[in-house]
């Protein structure tokens, strides 16, 4: 992280007693406290996926995600990788807009589960031109609480249904094992709500992942499935478009990345987001 940001000496980052951390801030400008509690709130992320995940998150990742995500916070392209020779660099303009739609009417805001039941909110983001994709979960109780939101970048992907059925697999990827209630699957897309509602075997072209899903189904308690509006599913949206720009991914309990705050509030009259 030294090589593209300067921070404080390693002697000044160790723990030398009380309100240390505190004290660090206090004594930086206000660029340096801005570094320093990225840095820390990504070093969660890397315990988190340690112990939650896969624990194959890397260090030079998370390097490029934290000098991207800056940039894209502070809506400046300053520090992004020069050299662009795929022309894959973000349009932070271009993706600012969906988090800026007009206010909508509050019968098609998302709707908490019944108690007893915990929900499943997945999307994916794609874009045709590069087929570059990424997807986007969280998962709320019946209190509109969060309990998980997770992100992800989808490679090789070939079309907009297949990103979608990929971000339905890894959403339930994400709810095994950790929930203990029944499971509310919601998703805007009608194609792949249809064929995970059915048994029927499925011979498309996203027939390998629904099998998956399938399996995976049988591990919950109890399991719902259904479809909902592009307009209840704005937080699941959200997280998988800023995965696709900041090219990054990522799991967090009980809370919400800084890009889908203001979303995550907004979202449902009863939504509770600790951060």
């Amino acid at each position: 992280m030294r090589d593209v940001w300067e921070l404080p000496t390693e002697e000044r980052l160790r723990n030398n007693g009380k309100e240390w951390t505190l004290n660090i801030l206090n004594s930086s400008n206000p660029e340096m406290r801005e570094k320093l509690m990225l840095l820390w709130w990504r070093a969660w992320h890397l315990r988190n996926n340690c112990i939650f995940g896969d624990g194959k998150a890397s260090i030079s990742h998370s390097t490029d995600f934290l000098r991207n995500y800056r940039c894209m916070l502070n809506n400046r392209g300053a520090e992004i990788q020069a050299e662009d020779v795929k022309g894959k660099k973000p349009m932070f303009e271009i993706e600012r807009m969906p988090m800026e739609r007009k206010p909508e009417n509050r019968s098609l805001k998302w709707k908490p589960p019944d108690e007893g039941w915990q929900s499943l909110s997945v999307d994916a983001s794609f874009v045709k031109e590069t087929n570059q994709a990424s997807w986007g979960a969280v998962i709320r109780d019946h209190l509109g609480q969060i309990k998980i939101t997770a992100w992800g970048i989808i490679k090789d992907c070939n079309s907009a249904e297949m990103a979608e059925a990929l971000a339905c697999l890894e959403g339930v990827k994400q709810a095994i094992n950790k929930i203990e209630t029944g499971l509310i699957i919601e998703s805007d897309c009608a194609s792949v709500i249809k064929k995970v509602s059915s048994w029927e075997k499925d011979r498309s072209q996203t027939c390998s992942v629904i099998t998956d899903i399938h399996r995976l189904l049988t591990l919950l308690p109890a399991y719902k499935v259904q479809k909902i509006s592009r307009n209840q599913n704005n937080l699941a949206h959200d997280l998988a478009s800023c995965s696709r720009v900041s090219n990054s991914d990522g799991v967090l309990l009980g809370s919400v990345p800084p890009c889908v705050l203001e979303r995550a509030g907004d979202d449902c009259n009863r939504t509770l987001v600790s951060v």
